[in-house]
């Protein structure tokens, strides 16, 4: 079922955007926090977003995270992998960057393999094409046709395009995986808002993906339309349900009282 042009008009009210928190992985051979990628960071910071100081690959960590960067990463522990796979089908973006020499492929690897993905980086070189039009490549800044600068990389395979083989992603449950074969957010690049290779990844950070009082909203309007809710639908107490009005209201309350995701869909009004 279609949900109404009602619904995104509430969510366009009542969803501001939201700047993200950037974590990097600690088992990574190279972080955002590191000085090669002092650019980056800079420009990340200068859009608004807070990049953190490089953590554990753990739930408790992870809940501070929008974004999630793995750098030419190790290969993670059976325990990290679980909290990561969740946290991504939560709402959570990953960025796994890999680089040539196939540094970080196995750490990659094993990490699209615990989430499900069909992404793979392989040991082949990849091959670089501009950036199509979808996720990540039009807001807020649009990209479509542009090319990276890039030096050589690993093959992503899988997925969705993005630019050629340097760059696939995935929808996992509420969240994202993006996969880059090579480190273009490297200061040999200087990424800054003023080109290409910090604009993309800018892109990624800007759309972090729909939160829990999003997702909620959803399942609360489809309930409530479908007649299936086990959940009150007269979130804003006038004695009906009215699809606007209380969405709204459900997504106000929700701001102030959501902190899982699996409990926001199960229920949207917890």
């Amino acid at each position: 079922m279609k949900i109404p042009l009602l619904v995104t008009a509430a969510l366009v009210v009542s969803v501001s955007a939201q700047a993200a928190n950037v974590g990097n992985w600690s088992g990574s051979t190279r972080s955002w926090n590191s000085s090669d990628f002092s650019s980056m960071k800079a420009a990340a910071l200068g859009a608004g977003h807070t990049v953190e100081a490089d953590g554990a690959m753990d739930a408790g960590n992870l809940a501070n995270d929008d974004v999630f960067i793995v750098g030419e990463g190790a290969v993670p522990t059976p325990a990290d992998l679980s909290d990561l796979a969740n946290w991504v089908n939560a709402g959570g973006i990953a960025l796994i960057l890999n680089d040539s020499g196939c540094s970080g492929c196995a750490g990659s690897n094993a990490i699209l393999d615990a989430l499900g993905s069909t992404i793979n980086v392989t040991t082949n070189s990849a091959m670089a094409a501009p950036f199509e039009s979808g996720q990540f490549t039009t807001e807020p800044y649009d990209i479509v046709g542009q090319s990276l600068m890039t030096s050589p990389g690993m093959e992503v395979t899988g997925g969705m395009d993005v630019a050629g083989s340097f760059i696939k992603y995935e929808a996992i449950g509420g969240g994202y995986v993006v996969v880059c074969g090579d480190r273009s957010d490297h200061n040999f690049a200087a990424p800054s808002a003023n080109n290409v290779n910090g604009q993309f990844f800018l892109n990624v950070l800007a759309n972090e993906a729909t939160d829990i009082c999003d997702l909620g909203a959803l399942a609360f309007a489809r309930g409530c339309i479908s007649g299936t809710a086990t959940w009150d639908c007269d979130q804003n107490g006038d004695g009906q349900f009215r699809l606007l009005s209380d969405t709204v209201a459900y997504l106000r309350a929700c701001r102030g009282r959501a902190s899982d995701l699996a409990a926001a869909i199960s229920d949207p009004t917890k």
